[in-house]
């Protein structure tokens, strides 16, 4: 098990820092750049950790290096489509995983994974949600898995066991893995 996943990591997706058309794409208010890193510096601590889902710069990593010095906390990462893993290795993020994934119809999802034990709860952890038909697939008998992703910005996950973090749908601000859980329950 990773120490740095556990019931008080926080948890985001999709901030797309410096992605100025994803304003007008997802009709996020203006300022939901500065409204993200509030929310973040407001909740997360120094020494707190923090998993983002993927897509969290926008291109423009020369003003993400003094963007990351103002966000808190050990920052991982799962690869988003728009994310460059050695761009963001350089500016401190750790990446979670470069070792599972799963292919389905020919597209790679890595993944982390986190069981809640008293529960039987598994959070599967991936940038873009997987297939309704897969994850539905894993739930049978006490299996109880949940895919938690990003990817879709503000459309519905279209399932009970797709949970979508991404900022537009979630206050723009992380929420912690317990919070997550609590709202499965």
């Amino acid at each position: 098990m990773r120490d740095w996943l556990n019931y008080d990591t926080w948890i985001l997706s999709d901030p797309h820092i410096f992605h100025d058309n994803i304003i007008k794409y997802c009709d996020r208010p203006y300022n939901c750049f500065e409204l993200i890193i509030k929310n973040w510096n407001k909740l997360v601590q120094s020494k707190d950790y923090i998993f983002i889902l993927g897509d969290i710069f926008f291109k423009n990593y020369e003003a993400a290096t003094e963007v990351m010095p103002l966000l808190r906390g050990h920052k991982y990462f799962l690869k988003g489509n728009h994310d460059k893993v050695k761009r963001l290795e350089k500016l401190g993020f750790i990446h979670a995983n470069d070792k599972f994934s799963y292919t389905i119809n020919g597209n790679i999802y890595p993944y982390e994974t986190f069981v809640d034990e008293e529960t039987n709860i598994c959070l599967i952890f991936t940038h873009r949600p997987l297939p309704i038909k897969f994850i539905e697939s894993m739930n049978w008998g006490e299996n109880k898995n949940y895919n938690v992703h990003g990817h879709i910005h503000n459309k519905p996950s279209l399932s009970l066991y797709r949970i979508n973090m991404c900022v537009e749908v979630r206050n723009y601000r992380p929420w912690r893995l317990k919070e997550i859980l609590d709202e499965i329950k």
